[in-house]
């Protein structure tokens, strides 16, 4: 019982990283993509 409660709280800790850092990487592309195409968008 106590390993599973262990790889639940590993498995949300990795996501909760892994997701942070994907959101972070969209950010930034959408950020570069708005820049090098200027204001087409606005």
């Amino acid at each position: 019982m106590r390993h599973v409660l262990l790889l639940i709280m590993t498995m949300v800790i990795f996501y909760q990283r892994i997701h942070k850092q994907v959101v972070i990487a969209i950010v930034k592309r959408e950020y570069q993509i708005k820049m090098t195409s200027g204001f087409y968008y606005h």
